[in-house]
């Protein structure tokens, strides 16, 4: 029986994340969470294109935005994000590296970033709440859809030789993209960000993307004061089950504003 990331995924939390494979490898779907504050959530990433074998693991990255698709009563943690960065082993089982963002204080949880482990199995459930048409669709909307914020425009680490250029897509679902520049590669990512961040000093975003062949993630903030966006870079790889703790490479980056307007605007 062959083992794909389709389908929908069970966690021992008992939350449930329906995910679907484009031909490209982008991911999109959707998490119902029962732990916090419970809701339904818009989910995007991106795949390897190594499929899992008998030996070695499909690696994969995820971006969640924890602010609910359907209208609830809001709190604090509708600014929160996630990146998940692991693979799905040949034993058909799903492990990741949760990298949760605190942007705002809720009920007792400090502002930082939270790691987790988190394994999910497959569920026979088939209810979802993805879009249709999907919101991937947004993203080849024409650049007059595009709306400017702080985090758009262009964000270096200049001796490290890191470049990455934000545009914000679409205020009511919160996405956003942006073309990393990155060990010699440029490549595009995808995800989302915090719109309603304005009077609460850190703006939150997760962006995944694929770079030689490996999904990485982006999760982090931006201090909106100091004008500086905090991210850990997250980077997948399959392995064996016995290297399972090699899955999830991770490194820190600060990066500081070069320009008011992103590329996307300029062209």
């Amino acid at each position: 029986m062959t083992v794909t990331i389709n389908g929908c995924w069970e966690n021992s939390y008992g939350s449930k994340m329906n995910l679907i494979v484009l031909s490209d490898g982008w991911v999109f779907g959707d998490y119902t969470s029962t732990t916090g504050a419970s809701g339904t959530y818009f989910v995007l990433g991106r795949v390897s294109h190594q499929p899992v074998t008998k030996d070695v693991g499909q690696a994969l990255v995820l971006s969640i935005f924890w602010k609910p698709i359907h209208k609830a009563p809001p709190d604090n943690s509708w600014h929160w994000v996630s990146s998940y960065c692991g693979q799905l082993q040949s034993n058909g089982t799903l492990t990741v590296v949760n990298s949760l963002v605190v942007s705002m204080e809720y009920e007792g949880i400090a502002i930082g970033s939270y790691i987790d482990n988190l394994t999910f199995k497959k569920s026979i459930s088939t209810s979802s709440s993805l879009p249709q048409p999907s919101f991937f669709d947004l993203f080849n909307c024409s650049t007059s859809c595009l709306h400017k914020c702080a985090l758009t425009g262009l964000w270096q680490d200049t001796e490290e030789g890191i470049s990455l250029n934000l545009a914000t897509f679409n205020v009511e679902i919160g996405l956003i993209k942006g073309t990393l520049k990155y060990e010699g590669e440029t490549i595009e990512m995808r995800g989302f960000y915090d719109m309603n961040a304005d009077s609460i000093g850190l703006q939150s975003i997760t962006l995944s993307g694929c770079l030689s062949g490996n999904p990485i993630a982006l999760s982090g903030s931006l201090n909106t004061e100091k004008n500086t966006l905090t991210l850990f870079r997250w980077l997948a790889c399959g392995t064996t089950s016995e290297e399972v703790f090699l899955q999830a490479n991770a490194s820190g980056w600060i990066l500081n504003k070069q320009s008011s307007d992103s590329e996307e605007n300029k062209e």
